[in-house]
C-alpha cells in the first residue's frame, strides 16, 4: 500500500474516532491474513473495546458510520467485516 493512501486512510479513521469522542488512538493498519477480507485491515475497535465498555462490533459501525460522513466519495472503498 502506497503511504499516501495509508495516510489517508489513517486520517479518515482518526476524524471518525474524534466525532467519537476518542482522541487518543492511533489506528495501526495491516494486511488481512484472508485476502478475501480485503487490501487492509484496523483492530482499532477491538482496542478500543474494553475502555469503551462497548462489542467491538458496534464500536466498527459507528467509527464506519462517521469516516463515511468524512469520506469524500461515496464511502464505498470502507467496509465492515464481521468478526
Amino acid at each position: 500500500m502506497l503511504d499516501q493512501q495509508k495516510d489517508a486512510i489513517q486520517n479518515l479513521i482518526v476524524r471518525a474516532l474524534a466525532a467519537l469522542d476518542v482522541a487518543d488512538v492511533v489506528p495501526q493498519l495491516e494486511k488481512p491474513k484472508d485476502p478475501t477480507h480485503g487490501d487492509v485491515a484496523c483492530t482499532v475497535a477491538m482496542q478500543l473495546a474494553r475502555r469503551l465498555k462497548q462489542n467491538p462490533r458496534a464500536i466498527a459501525a459507528e467509527t464506519l458510520e462517521k469516516a463515511d460522513n468524512f469520506h469524500e466519495n461515496d464511502g464505498k472503498c470502507l467496509q465492515h467485516q464481521p468478526l
